[in-house]
C-alpha cells in the first residue's frame, strides 16, 4: 500500500516536471541517457561479435548516420540556405566539423576503452565523469555559476572516482 502510494506520488511529480514547458530539458536528458546506455551496450556486443576490425565496424555505422544525415538534410534544404547566408556560417561549419572529428575520437577511444576493460561499467564511470570537465568549462566559458558546493561535489566525485578505478585492479 505504502510503495504504491509513493510510486503514485513519484510518478505524479516527475510527469508534472516533465510536461512543464521550461523543464522539458530533463525529458530529453533522460532520452539521452537511455541512449547513451543502449550506447554503450551496443558498443561492447560490436566489440564481441567483431573483435578483430571494430573500427571497421565504427566506420560502417558512421557510414550509415552519414546516410541518415544526407537524407536529413535533403528534407531541410530551407534551413541549410539559411544558415549559409547567416553571417556566422563559418564558425558553425568549423565547428562542427571539429564536433564530428572529437565523436569519432570519443567512438575509437571507447572501442579501445571496452575492448581492454573487464568491466565496461568501470569505462563508462570515467568517461561520464566528463561532467566535471563541462562544469568547469562552462563556468569559464559560459559564465555559468559554481559555488563552494559544487566544487565540493567535484572533490568528492574525483576522491569516489579513484577509489573506483584503483579497486577495479583488484
Amino acid at each position: 500500500m505504502l510503495r504504491e502510494l509513493y510510486k503514485n506520488i513519484l510518478f505524479n511529480l516527475i510527469s508534472r516536471e516533465l510536461y512543464n514547458m521550461k523543464n522539458d530539458w530533463i525529458f530529453y536528458s533522460l532520452i539521452a541517457m537511455i541512449c547513451i546506455a543502449l550506447h554503450s551496450l551496443i558498443h561492447k556486443y560490436i566489440l564481441i561479435y567483431n573483435i578483430q576490425n571494430p573500427n571497421i565496424s565504427l566506420a560502417i555505422t558512421f557510414f550509415i548516420i552519414g546516410i541518415i544525415s544526407l537524407f536529413y538534410l535533403c528534407l531541410n534544404i530551407q534551413t541549410i540556405q539559411n544558415i549559409i547566408k547567416n553571417k556566422n556560417s563559418t564558425i558553425i561549419f568549423s565547428l562542427s566539423l571539429f564536433l564530428a572529428v572529437i565523436i569519432l575520437f570519443i567512438n575509437i577511444a571507447i572501442s579501445k576503452a571496452f575492448s581492454k576493460s573487464s568491466n565496461i561499467c568501470y569505462c563508462n564511470l570515467i568517461i561520464n565523469s566528463s561532467i566535471i570537465l563541462v562544469l568547469l568549462f562552462s563556468h569559464f566559458l559560459f559564465k555559468e555559476s559554481l559555488n563552494f558546493k559544487t566544487l565540493l561535489g567535484i572533490i568528492i566525485s574525483f576522491l569516489g572516482l579513484s577509489i573506483v578505478i584503483y579497486y577495479s585492479n583488484k
